[in-house]
C-alpha cells in the first residue's frame, strides 16, 4: 500500500514539474545565432558552454528588467578561424514576445555591444533571431 502511494506521488510530481516550463516557453521562444568575439584570451580550461549560457541568460534578464524568468535551452557553439565563436541558443523571457519588440529584438540589439559572460567579456559582432 505504501509503495503504491509513493509511486503515485512521484508520478504526479513528475508530470506537474515537466509541464510548467514547456507551457511557459511555447509562445515566445526564439532561436538566435550570434557571432561573439572574446575581449580577452580564451583559456583551454574555460567551459564555453557554461560561458555562453550565462552570457545570454544574464544579459537577457538584465534587459527585460531582471524580474522575469529566462528560459534557456542550452547554447551550442563552434569556433571560427579568426578567434570568434558562432553561438546558437533558443531562449525566451517571461512577459516578452518572440519578435516584435520581444526577446529576439532585444538580442539582435546587442550587436556592437560588449556583454559580460562568466569569465570573459564578449563583443557581439552579429545576432539574428527567428
Amino acid at each position: 500500500m505504501f509503495f503504491k502511494f509513493i509511486t503515485l506521488f512521484f508520478a504526479a510530481s513528475s508530470v506537474a514539474a515537466s509541464t510548467v516550463p514547456i507551457a511557459r516557453q511555447a509562445g515566445n521562444a526564439v532561436t538566435c545565432t550570434l557571432v561573439l568575439d572574446p575581449q580577452s584570451p580564451v583559456s583551454s580550461s574555460t567551459n564555453l558552454e557554461s560561458e555562453f549560457n550565462l552570457l545570454i541568460s544574464r544579459n537577457l534578464a538584465i534587459d527585460v528588467g531582471g524580474d522575469g524568468v529566462v528560459n534557456n535551452e542550452g547554447a551550442t557553439f563552434s569556433a571560427n578561424a579568426d578567434g570568434t565563436f558562432n553561438v546558437e541558443d533558443t531562449v525566451s523571457a517571461d512577459g516578452e514576445s518572440g519578435h516584435g519588440e520581444g526577446t529576439g529584438d532585444i538580442i539582435e540589439g546587442w550587436v556592437g555591444e560588449v556583454k559580460t559572460g562568466f569569465t570573459i567579456d564578449w563583443l557581439v559582432e552579429a545576432a539574428s533571431c527567428n
